[in-house]
C-alpha cells in the first residue's frame, strides 16, 4: 500500500493522493449507506452456466483490423466499452458487453439503456471506485448485470465482486471464470499503447484526458477514443499496472491455464499462443458465404470476388479517401488504410488477403 502512494506521488503529486483518498472514502461510504435491493440476486442464473463452452475476450487493439472477426459469428464473445463502433464492419452481435471505467460510463450515460437492450448480457459498476453512482441513472437497471468493485491484488471467483486490474478486461476475465467457461481466448490485447498527444488534462489527476480529436492512436478505430471522449492516458506506470495483473492471472491455478492469447500482434506473453484463424474448421464456400453476407448489406455485389471485379485497386499513392467511391486493396495495407478512410468508407475485412471499403451514404 506505501509503495502505491509513494508511486501515486511521484507521478501524480500529492495533490492526485489525496483527491484519491477523498474518492475511496467517498465509495466506502456509499456502499455502507446502499440501500437494500435485488440489484445482486440475478447474477446466482449465471453461476457455471456456460460451462463446457468457449468465449472470446476481445480487446480493443489496432490488431482487430488484422484479424478476421467475421470468423466469429456464432461463438461468444465478450466487448468492451466502445466496441460498438466496429459492429458495422461485422456480421454479428456480441454476447456480453462490459464497461467499468467512471470517464467512459459518464461518456456512455445517455446510451447505456440502449447498450443493455443490444447485448445478451451486460455488466457495469453499480457504484464506481471512484464514488460516481451508475446504477441509479439506469432506466433498465433490472436488465444489467452489477459488479462491486474491490480494491487490492486479487481474482474473484464469486460475483458480483471483482478485483480491479487497471483495465477493463481483467475485470472480464473474472465475469466469464464465474460464468464457467473452459476455454478463454483473447484477441486485441495488444498493450502496444503510445501517449494520446492531442488530449488535454481533466483535473489534477494526471491521467484523466479528453481528447481534443478524432485520432485515437491506440485503438482499431481513430474514433474510439476521439473528439470529446475522456478516458485515461496510457502513461508507462498506467501500462505496468496492467502487465502486473495480467501476469499475476496466468499465475492462478484452474484460471490461468485456461486462458489463451489468440491475438495478432500482441506482447502480452504470460499465456499460451494459438493462431486465431487455427480455432476455426470452416471450409471455403462458408468463409465465402459470410464475406458475401458482409459485402452485400452495403452495396450490389454479392460476393468478394464480385466486388474486386467491378470495383477499382486503391492506387500505391493515395493519400486522400474522400473523392473515392468503392474500392478494395490487399489485407497487409487495409489495417492502415482504416485509419485514414473511416470517416469517408465503410471499411469490410480482412477477406483473403483482401480488404475492401464501401463508400458512406450522405
Amino acid at each position: 500500500m506505501i509503495d502505491k502512494v509513494l508511486r501515486t506521488i511521484r507521478h501524480e503529486g500529492m495533490d492526485a493522493v489525496l483527491d484519491k483518498a477523498r474518492k475511496r472514502l467517498l465509495y466506502k461510504a456509499k456502499r455502507a449507506l446502499q440501500p437494500k435491493d435485488d440489484r445482486f440476486e440475478n447474477w446466482a442464473n449465471l453461476k457455471g452456466a456456460f460451462k463446457g463452452k468457449r468465449v472470446f475476450l476481445l480487446g480493443n487493439g489496432p490488431s482487430l483490423n488484422k484479424t478476421p472477426l467475421h470468423y466469429l459469428e456464432g461463438e461468444y464473445v465478450m466487448c468492451f466499452n466502445h466496441f460498438y463502433n466496429m459492429e458495422e464492419r461485422i456480421p454479428w452481435t456480441p454476447t456480453f458487453y462490459m464497461s467499468t471505467d467512471n470517464l467512459v460510463l459518464q461518456d456512455l450515460l445517455g446510451q447505456l439503456n440502449d447498450l443493455i437492450e443490444r447485448y445478451d448480457y451486460s455488466f457495469f459498476p453499480d457504484i464506481h471506485f471512484r464514488g460516481a453512482e451508475f446504477y441509479s441513472k439506469v432506466d433498465n437497471r433490472g436488465d444489467a448485470y452489477w459488479l462491486k468493485q474491490v480494491h487490492g491484488l486479487g481474482f474473484s471467483r464469486e460475483m458480483p465482486e471483482v478485483y480491479l486490474g487497471g483495465s477493463v478486461i481483467y475485470e472480464g476475465f473474472q465475469v466469464l471464470e464465474y460464468l464457467g467457461f473452459d476455454e478463454i481466448y483473447f484477441i486485441g490485447v495488444d498493450m502496444s499503447f503510445v501517449v494520446h498527444k492531442s488530449s488535454k488534462k481533466l483535473n489534477r489527476n494526471q491521467t484523466d484526458i479528453e481528447s481534443n480529436k478524432d485520432d485515437d492512436p491506440n485503438h482499431f478505430d481513430p474514433r474510439y477514443f476521439g473528439k470529446k471522449k475522456r478516458y485515461h492516458q496510457p502513461e508507462q506506470y498506467v501500462i505496468d499496472n496492467i502487465r502486473n495483473h495480467l501476469a499475476y492471472l496466468s499465475g492462478i491455478n484452474g484460471v490461468g491455464e485456461k486462458i489463451v492469447n489468440a491475438g495478432i500482434d500482441s506482447t502480452v506473453n504470460d499465456f499460451k499462443r494459438v493462431n486465431f484463424t487455427d480455432l476455426f474448421s470452416r471450409t471455403l464456400e462458408e468463409e465465402k458465404t459470410l464475406e458475401g453476407k458482409l459485402i452485400s448489406k452495403y452495396c450490389q455485389h454479392q460476393s468478394l470476388e464480385d466486388f474486386i471485379r467491378v470495383e477499382d485497386e486503391l492506387g500505391i499513392d493515395v493519400t486522400e479517401t474522400q473523392g473515392l467511391g468503392n474500392f478494395y486493396t490487399t489485407s497487409e495495407r487495409g489495417p492502415d488504410m482504416v485509419k485514414l478512410s473511416i470517416f469517408t468508407h465503410i471499411p469490410l475485412g480482412p477477406f483473403r488477403e483482401h480488404y475492401v471499403f464501401i463508400k458512406r451514404k450522405p
